[in-house]
């Protein structure tokens, strides 16, 4: 599930052109408020701006992520 941003943040191209390359590849998009306990048992995460691109998270607290999602969108 994707976070919403509507107390942060942006909903900019970056986001328009992750989201884009998601459902090419796929991948369906759901916006929603998450709980922390919902991202650590996430299998993968990233975040994403404007100037940096797009990223993983390769660990959340013990927990490694799975880093090929992020690397498929970032083709």
């Amino acid at each position: 599930a994707e976070p919403k941003l509507d107390q942060a943040g942006v909903l900019g191209i970056s986001r328009q052109r992750i989201i884009q390359k998601a459902v090419e590849l796929g991948i369906s998009i759901q916006e929603s408020k998450i709980q922390r306990s919902q991202l650590i048992e996430s299998d993968a995460a990233f975040v994403c701006n404007s100037l940096l691109g797009i990223w993983p998270i390769a660990k959340i607290e013990d927990k490694s992520l799975d880093t090929q999602l992020c690397s498929d969108l970032q083709s």
